[in-house]
């Protein structure tokens, strides 16, 4: 459902920057369009909402995009009052709003998409779920290992950065910032461990704060002709240290499986134990009722059937068995004195 709303938000947004942008006053089909795309959006959001809030009512993600979606409807107000006018009666920020106020919602609502698929309860599926993290942490680092390795070249060749090769770099950073993205999405949940959590401020801290204001400082000297300020070396060691705090978090993220495996492990064998001694249980109180059927009831009842067989034969001068007890095999047990 978040996705098919998020579908109907994009078309809504191209077509109110469109009609916003046109140099005359929207059509009734143009406004009636725009009214279809946000319907669908937001009767699928509603009910997505709906569900979220009985399984997932913790996540701080509903929060945002409630507020988000309220941006919006502000917004589209002054859209219907803009496009309802000539192109040159309209606020020139109206378009602009527009388009980030929809982009907001729809980045806030698949933010709520991804926290709710990741919230999961069992062992098995969090173990799971620290793999998939390790292996994001890794690419994070693979991918801005390499483009350690492409700006050093340049650096070290004394060259400015050139188109081919910005467009090289910035293919890199996408993937950086893709995985990482994911990463902190989780880090952002309440079942995140500390140690984990504190992994990942370092990164922000370093790879994503001091090293970032280095790096734009060497991407602005290599994009305008001006000297780079620092040297390959000096590139390679501070971009080293920043990627350093990204494989730390990689080894959090193994230690924490690594611990959760040990957990999961401990307690499956508790389980068996409990089962096995659970069965054993079974077994002995089976035993002591098959004992308690024999000695109290099958052994008295051959007796009986003993004694009736003896009287049938004519003896009479015997002795009857269990007449004394309390129970059904005593009444039985009178009968055939009585009998005698």
């Amino acid at each position: 459902l978040l996705l098919a709303a998020a579908g109907s938000w994009a078309a809504e947004r191209g077509r109110a920057a469109a009609l916003l942008n046109a140099p005359s006053a929207a059509s009734a089909s143009d406004t009636a369009l725009l009214g279809q795309f946000r319907q669908q959006g937001d009767s699928a959001f509603k009910g997505a909402l709906e569900r979220l809030k009985a399984t997932h009512s913790g996540l701080p993600e509903l929060g945002r995009v409630e507020s988000a979606m309220r941006q919006v409807e502000t917004i589209r107000s002054q859209v219907d009052g803009d496009i309802a006018k000539p192109g040159d009666q309209r606020s020139p920020q109206t378009a602009a709003r527009t388009v980030a106020g929809l982009t907001g919602l729809i980045e806030a609502s698949q933010q709520l998409r991804l926290a709710a698929e990741m919230r999961i309860e069992n062992a098995e599926a969090q173990i799971a779920e620290l793999q998939k993290l390790k292996h994001l942490a890794w690419v994070t680092s693979e991918f801005a290992g390499r483009e350690r390795a492409a700006i050093a070249a340049v650096i070290s060749g004394g060259r400015t950065i050139s188109a081919e090769r910005l467009d090289e770099l910035a293919r890199l950073r996408g993937s950086v910032e893709l995985a990482w993205g994911l990463i902190d999405l989780q880090m952002g949940r309440d079942d995140t461990s500390a140690a984990l959590k504190a992994a990942a401020a370092r990164v922000k801290a370093g790879y994503f704060g001091d090293f970032q204001t280095l790096r734009d400082r060497v991407y602005k000297a290599g994009t305008t002709d001006a000297a780079y300020p620092i040297d390959a070396n000096q590139w390679v060691s501070a971009a080293t240290r920043a990627i350093e705090d990204i494989l730390s978090l990689n080894e959090a993220i193994g230690q924490a499986t690594a611990t959760l495996a040990g957990v999961t492990a401990s307690q499956a064998t508790k389980a068996l134990v409990l089962n096995v001694a659970l069965l054993v249980l079974g077994l002995v109180v089976a035993g002591f009722a098959f004992w308690i059927a024999a000695a109290r009831v099958a052994r008295p009842l051959n007796l009986l059937s003993g004694t009736t067989q003896r009287l049938a034969e004519g003896d009479t001068d015997l002795v009857v068995p269990e007449v004394e007890r309390k129970d059904e095999v005593g009444t039985l047990a009178r009968s055939i004195e009585v009998f005698r």
